[in-house]
């Protein structure tokens, strides 16, 4: 197998299904902050956000985070090309910058999930861009199975990390170095951060937030953002939804995504 390339095939049933999960964590791990004011003591600073684009991104993995840091910083929209890439759900975003104009001078790296994750996984120019952001982003994160890209790219070893529970197998199979964290909704490691599926990456946003610009914007955000869920059904974890609608759940995302699947049949 070469460098970088990962099997996916295919994973096992999640093992939540087997009903053990534990209930979730809302945050796990410290950071490298040592201030309120992380990165700079200027009020006015705003960080720059670099988010990889990549055919087949969840656009909520890409906007829930963007939208609780984006509007205290500058956000750059990387891919290979200038052309339109489109997510997972159809909509379709314009990059702003490509990989090969990537100067170093991005504060916050930022990977998005999807179902082109497995795609991206074994694209040596996705990974060359993020192992080369990496080296000089302040922060390195992922939303939902971002987390897989990165660590195709081998950031994530020896680190603690979560992703969307659909993935820890994957996780777990294929990249032993990592410490993996279930049923929490952030985790960090140092200058890492990770989120578990998909909603958890606002809450991913808040948290790179709170590195970037001290906890009081982030506070200040999560307010103006009304970010405080009422979830009408409760069924938002393993732990809490029960073995039908784990089982649907699959099948639901099965149905959803591409030909090469990468979940097992429940």
């Amino acid at each position: 197998m070469a460098e970088n390339e990962v099997s996916m095939a295919l994973l096992p049933a999640p093992t939540c299904l087997t009903f053990g999960c534990e209930a979730a964590q809302m945050w796990v791990g410290s950071t490298s902050r040592k201030t309120d004011m992380a990165y700079s003591d200027d009020p006015d600073y705003r960080p720059t956000i670099g988010i990889l684009l990549y055919p087949g991104y969840t656009l909520l993995d890409l906007a829930g985070p963007q939208i609780a840091i984006g509007n205290q910083g500058n956000t750059l929209l990387f891919w290979k090309d200038m052309n339109p890439v489109r997510g997972d759900n159809g909509p379709e975003l314009v990059p702003t910058t490509t990989f090969a104009e990537y100067d170093g001078n991005i504060d916050v790296l930022l990977v998005p999930g999807g179902f082109g994750v497995e795609d991206a996984m074994s694209d040596p120019e996705i990974i060359g861009f993020l192992q080369r952001a990496a080296k000089t982003a302040r922060v390195v994160s992922a939303a939902c199975t971002g987390t897989l890209l990165l660590a195709a790219a081998g950031l994530l070893d020896g680190r603690k990390a979560t992703t969307h529970w659909f993935a820890y197998e994957a996780i777990e199979r294929n990249f032993p170095k990592i410490e993996l964290v279930r049923n929490a909704r952030v985790v960090t490691d140092g200058n890492v951060f990770t989120s578990g599926g998909v909603t958890a990456g606002i809450e991913l946003g808040i948290r790179l937030l709170a590195e970037a610009k001290g906890d009081r914007v982030a506070a200040t955000t999560e307010l103006a953002m009304c970010y405080d869920p009422e979830p009408p059904f409760g069924t938002g974890s393993p732990s809490k939804a029960g073995p039908d609608l784990l089982k649907a759940a699959i099948k639901y995302a099965q149905k959803i995504g591409t030909e090469k699947l990468w979940l097992a049949a429940a």
